[in-house]
């Protein structure tokens, strides 16, 4: 009996270990924390992850447990996800909501449902925080986090597929600390090496090509919209480049940028054609060629 005991008292102790570590899933970095912290009046059992999108940037969103009053009453404020048994025990405000329950999957519901019935997560942009607090957690809770937030921060990670698969395309993978990832991105040769690389825009992830130019290249700044015109000083461009009606439809809606260091051409989406990320690395190469003599 006293075997029995001890063996129950080992796996309860195994089972309720506290620990920190960081956790490599696909692009994303997720530190998770777990185990005993003082909230300023006692003990209590903390379960958090945390990790930055894969793409930069998502929706901003809070979701925390519904009161037991507005379970009651059936005041339920919110946004709701059109699922009624999730929106009965979770509240969730947002300004994108189309955006939000794209990210909030289906999974995701699932494991927030049957594991993190009181837990809070909040999405700032760049970062999504999921925790929880209770009088005792297990190490599963702590895998379910980091199974959660990981699901919610690859939204659109299949955004460079397109520019991996173009001819000579070399994948530079994340790196860098969970807190400050280098987001995976794409070296096209046209014939200069450009970065295509997602990167936060103005309400969404958007997409991004840019090269190195140095001196070589005077300031501008151009915009072409939706219908291929151009607006901006379009007479600041390099000589050997004219922008022309043809070039700026293929391009796309985009905004193109030199800051005297470097060139950057960003699209007004993240998801883009073969033909426009084609397009778009040999105009930033073109412009940002070094050519002797030239604005010296």
């Amino acid at each position: 009996m006293f075997d029995y005991v001890g063996k129950e008292r080992r796996r309860l102790r195994y089972g309720t270990r506290s620990f920190r570590r960081e956790v490599d899933i696909g692009d994303a970095r997720i530190f998770v924390d777990h185990g005993f912290q003082w909230d300023g009046t006692k003990n209590v059992w903390l379960t958090r992850a945390r990790a930055s999108y894969v793409v930069g940037s998502g929706p901003v969103f809070e979701l925390k447990p519904r009161a037991l009053l507005a379970r009651v009453t059936g005041f339920l404020g919110g946004t709701p996800s059109g699922d009624p048994c999730f929106d009965d025990f979770f509240s969730v405000r947002t300004a994108d909501a189309e955006e939000t329950w794209s990210t909030l999957t289906t999974r995701v519901r699932s494991l927030l449902a049957g594991s993190f019935e009181d837990a809070r997560l909040i999405s700032d942009g760049n970062m999504v925080s999921l925790w929880r607090e209770g009088d005792i957690g297990f190490e599963s809770d702590a895998d379910a986090a980091v199974e959660a937030v990981a699901e919610i921060v690859h939204r659109h990670d299949d955004a460079l597929a397109v520019a991996q698969g173009l001819p000579g395309a070399i994948a530079v993978d994340a790196s860098g600390p969970w807190y400050e990832r280098e987001l995976a991105s794409v070296i096209v040769h046209a014939p200069r090496p450009v970065h295509i690389t997602p990167t936060h825009g103005e309400r969404r992830p958007v997409m991004k090509a840019w090269a190195n130019c140095g001196r070589a290249v005077r300031r501008f700044y151009i915009f072409v919209d939706e219908c291929g015109h151009i607006h901006g000083d379009a007479r600041r461009l390099p000589k050997h480049i004219r922008i022309s009606t043809d070039t700026a439809a293929g391009l796309g809606a985009c905004e193109i940028v030199c800051d005297g260091k470097t060139v950057q051409l960003e699209w007004a989406r993240l998801n883009l054609s073969r033909e426009q990320i084609l397009e778009g690395a040999r105009f930033v190469s073109a412009l940002s060629s070094r050519l002797g003599g030239l604005y010296r």
